[in-house]
């Protein structure tokens, strides 16, 4: 399964803002479902990606470990037309489920009292 997003920022170490324990860029990408994730690219594509991109990001399970945990990496950049088409269909299914306003919070329930 992947999810598509969108590149905030890249933090590649190396850079003279980026201090990094690790060896690995990573991505701020606002996601589909406007969630904001800071995420892993993988290294075959890490220097291929920018700002404004459209990824996807890998929520395949990781290994056989038991309970299964997304491996959450970005591995895929999709340009032009089909970057375009790939968000906006995202997006209008995400305005869709929110009954078109974007950031709504759904109604809270009411409390009954039973007693």
């Amino acid at each position: 399964m992947y999810h598509p997003g969108k590149i905030v920022k890249v933090f590649a170490p190396g850079r003279k803002e980026v201090i990094s324990a690790g060896g690995a860029t990573l991505a701020l990408v606002a996601m589909w479902d406007d969630n904001i994730m800071t995420l892993e690219i993988d290294k075959k594509i890490e220097k291929k990606v920018g700002e404004g991109d459209v990824v996807l990001v890998d929520y395949g399970p990781m290994g056989k470990i038991g309970v299964p945990v997304p491996r959450q990496v970005i591995t895929t950049v999709l340009k032009g037309e089909t970057a375009r088409q790939t968000w906006e269909k995202y997006k209008k299914y995400n305005d869709g489920r929110k009954g078109g306003q974007p950031n709504a919070m759904p109604p809270m329930p009411v409390p009954r009292y039973i007693g």
